[in-house]
């Protein structure tokens, strides 16, 4: 099957070109449009990558500048804040992958997508492009019923969030409102007050703060949790690939075992290649399951999380081709 290009809108930043990477890796013959403001440097991606492009966009104009030009699916690794891009591929009939989405943020696009439901649009405001909150949804599984669901993502002082992130990250805090979590059935805006440190290993753990991104919504939807919440905290990890550091995630699950004993178990997932490769990867995913290119047909129109789009076991099958390690600790 032979597809048009992805058109990767913002590909020449980190996020997006670790995605850009990691679909080339996978998918030799897979055409791919660099969209960029410094042409310069998308031109050389492109030049890297092989059976690329380089092209510059127009967010002014609803056809962003690129006329009669056919693509497969648009992927921005940015912000689009007037969802310029998602008009293109609706009126483009393509699949759009939704990225910085938080939970208090998604309902222009939703609204967007009820006027229009002809094409597939995925919501991946979660962290790390839905890969964490995957592996808990397969790990939840193992569990008769489920109370508490945690997410931690922990990242090295010298591995911070990608600029644009971090630019997210300090909009979302200043503009919006407190982080958003599921408590004890209750959808609760949390306070200062109700920071947690992230559990780690036996008694060690890492001062954190919750973020309202849509991994709460997606994993409590399937699983029926009373408790589901995000945090994110700074803490060494250990070295990753090159002497650079890795990136860790704690998934903490309570519940019922099938035995019918209350448990709660923990596991980290561990990157060597850092943060930014970790999101990266689960975008591969999404991007791939999206365009039929995992050997199942392309999605059909509508709207969908990762945890209605991916499944969970076959996400969890990747771990060691990605060089993610998943860890019991408790």
């Amino acid at each position: 099957m032979r597809l048009d290009p992805v058109l990767l809108i913002g590909g020449t930043g980190a996020l997006g070109r670790k995605i850009a990477e990691r679909l080339r890796a996978r998918n030799p013959d897979l055409p791919i449009t660099i969209a960029a403001r410094n042409q310069e440097r998308a031109q050389a991606l492109a030049g890297q990558l092989g059976h690329a492009d380089a092209t510059a966009i127009d967010l002014a104009r609803a056809d962003l500048g690129l006329r009669d030009r056919r693509f497969s699916i648009v992927v921005p690794a940015f912000k689009d804040h007037g969802h310029v891009s998602y008009r293109f591929a609706q009126d483009s009939g393509i699949p759009y992958l939704a990225l910085s989405e938080v939970a208090f943020e998604i309902g222009p696009l939703v609204a967007m997508h009820a006027h229009r439901p002809h094409t597939p649009l995925l919501l991946v405001g979660h962290v790390h492009g839905s890969l964490p909150a995957m592996i808990a949804l397969a790990l939840s599984r193992s569990f008769a019923s489920v109370d508490a669901i945690r997410l931690g993502a922990i990242f090295d002082p010298a591995d911070p969030l990608p600029p644009g992130a971090e630019v997210d990250m300090a909009r979302i805090t200043k503009a919006g409102p407190p982080p958003l979590a599921l408590v004890d059935r209750r959808w609760r805006w949390l306070s200062p007050e109700e920071m947690q440190s992230i559990r780690r290993e036996g008694t060690e753990s890492v001062p954190a703060e919750a973020a309202g991104l849509t991994d709460t919504l997606g994993l409590w939807a399937p699983t029926g949790a009373r408790s589901v919440r995000l945090d994110m905290g700074v803490g060494a990890t250990a070295p990753g690939t090159d002497g650079n550091p890795g990136h860790e995630v704690v998934i903490e699950i309570a519940g019922t075992d099938t035995e019918d004993r209350t448990v709660t178990r923990r596991w980290k997932l561990t990157d060597p290649d850092g943060n930014v490769a970790f999101g990266a990867k689960g975008l591969l995913l999404a991007v791939e399951r999206l365009l039929g290119l995992d050997g199942r047909p392309p999605a059909s129109a509508g709207l969908y999380l990762p945890e209605t789009l991916l499944d969970a076991d076959h996400v969890a099958s990747q771990l060691p081709s990605f060089g993610i390690t998943l860890t019991q600790v408790a």
